[in-house]
């Protein structure tokens, strides 16, 4: 009789945890702290995308964006920059740049992104010579009917006059920040879940930790999560880490070394006092403190992980290889 209550509770726990189907979330790949360049200096990043994320992208448009949070209206005046994307070989022909013949300089260029393109691509962001220019930068994926429609061909036009021919990739500056984030509420009765997937991978040689936030976006939600390398994801079944603190705010983290093929799930659970619950979900990398070599780490959250001199260095990086003529 006791063992058929125990089958009983653990059959009722993976009900608890299963999922219907998986969501995949496409990454964003963004700068971490405001750029300031000198007048006429190009500022060059390189992102190398995880194993699996150029065939999930294929076919995905790439909005490549920059934003000057003090010249909205880009003024020439001002101030603004050039943006030029491409990979090894096609710098002669990028994918996309915001120098338009007819409009000037926009703050965005989108391209179709293709999987022969290659898993490395090398953006070029030049400041005109007026002073004070500041920007963010960043590139997300997304599915073709989210976006305006793109011509599947590479645009082509002259480099930015100011930096002719073949930029030098001796200058180079932090890395870009791979986060993951839902751009909606995310939704899920309580007792029933949803799991998410996406792609994350270490970028460089620092030893770096996923960490996932799962906000309530009201007052009555709340929910367990749980962090997984596999689809087989749940309170009944092996996670790297969760919290089951069925509260408003879920907190967690662990080692990248243990999603070891780059695909990481998120599996959440609602708790709450209402039929529905809704929340934010943020994913993102940092590097791990000193010391700590385990895979599973602490629940409370990136405060924890992370000091104020850790966080500096994760803008630190190696540099990139030379181009050498497009070739």
């Amino acid at each position: 009789m006791k063992s058929l209550y125990l089958s009983a509770i653990l059959l009722s726990l993976y009900a608890l945890g299963a999922a219907d189907e998986t969501i995949f979330i496409p990454s964003m790949y963004v700068t971490e702290t405001l750029q300031r360049p000198n007048p006429g200096q190009a500022y060059n990043y390189s992102l190398h995308l995880c194993p699996g994320e150029d065939s999930r992208y294929d076919n995905f448009i790439a909005n490549v964006s920059i934003n000057l949070p003090y010249n909205l209206e880009w003024v020439p005046t001002l101030g603004y920059v050039t943006l030029k994307v491409s990979n090894a070989t096609s710098w002669k022909k990028p994918f996309c740049t915001n120098v338009d013949n007819k409009d000037g300089n926009g703050p965005n260029c989108l391209f179709v992104y293709h999987k022969e393109m290659g898993n490395e691509l090398y953006f070029n962001v030049t400041a005109n010579e007026a002073d004070g220019i500041q920007f963010t930068f960043g590139i997300d994926f997304r599915e073709q009917d989210q976006l305006p429609r793109v011509a599947d061909t590479p645009r082509s036009f002259s480099p930015f006059q100011a930096s002719p021919g073949v930029p030098s990739f001796h200058w180079y500056k932090p890395k870009l920040v791979q986060n993951v984030k839902l751009t909606a509420p995310g939704k899920v009765k309580t007792t029933e879940s949803v799991l998410y997937s996406f792609a994350m991978c270490r970028k460089s040689s620092q030893k770096e930790i996923v960490v996932v936030n799962v906000f309530a976006n009201d007052a009555s939600s709340a929910f367990s999560t749980y962090l997984c390398s596999s689809s087989h994801c749940g309170p009944a079944k092996n996670s790297v880490t969760s919290d089951t603190s069925n509260s408003q705010i879920n907190k967690v983290s662990a080692d990248i070394e243990a999603f070891s093929d780059g695909s990481v799930y998120v599996l959440i659970t609602g708790f709450g006092g209402t039929e529905v619950n809704e929340f934010y979900l943020l994913v993102s990398t940092k590097k791990r403190s000193r010391g700590r070599s385990n895979l599973l780490l602490s629940q409370s959250g990136p405060e924890n992980v992370c000091d104020s001199a850790d966080t500096e260095s994760i803008c630190t990086s190696e540099p990139i290889p030379d181009l050498k003529n497009g070739e």
